[in-house]
């Protein structure tokens, strides 16, 4: 009778254990407030803005640009990326896992690309790594129809960089 108590006792004790998880920490972006995350980075959020065209701020002659369809609009999120790790870091790896929620329930996937050239031109982010203690200029680009700056719901995006999760609400004064 003792065995079965106390394997029943022990059985309870591990399931509840086992069931228990620890919920991954959320940071809250706001616009120039950095996070550091020891050892593997630096960011903050250099700017988001509503936009048309979205190209490299230092843009002059030649460069690359995205530009919307009709109708549509671009929700550009630029944020700063110091590298703090021992190694060069992919750019592509950076942000993952990126989406934009309007309204709290229409979903959008979007796009990254990488300032390059002294912030005159942008580059696919396979094209590029960051070296230990540099920065990069990252943008995560949506595509979004224009009644998304132009409707009352809030907009948030989220991403996750290096397993660390991030949520940026978006002010509709960015048109």
């Amino acid at each position: 009778m003792k065995k079965t108590f106390l394997f029943l006792l022990l059985a309870a004790l591990l399931l509840s254990v086992g069931g228990c998880r620890s919920e991954k920490k959320i940071y809250y972006l706001r616009d120039g407030g950095a996070v550091t995350v020891p050892n593997k980075f630096d960011l903050y959020v250099e700017y988001c803005r509503f936009s048309s065209e979205v190209k490299a701020p230092n843009a002059s002659d030649f460069y690359s640009y995205y530009a919307a369809d009709e109708g549509m609009v671009y929700v550009d999120l630029c944020i700063v990326y110091k590298n703090l790790g021992k190694k060069e870091v992919d750019a592509e790896d950076v942000i993952t896992k990126a989406k934009l929620e309007y309204y709290d329930k229409y979903e959008y996937d979007g796009f990254d690309a990488v300032e390059v050239d002294s912030r005159s031109d942008l580059d696919y982010p396979e094209n590029v790594d960051i070296a230990p203690l540099a920065k990069a200029y990252i943008h995560y680009v949506f595509e979004v129809p224009t009644e998304v700056i132009e409707g009352r719901g809030r907009v948030v995006i989220t991403f996750t960089v290096a397993k660390s999760n991030f949520l940026y609400e978006v002010s509709k004064d960015d048109k």
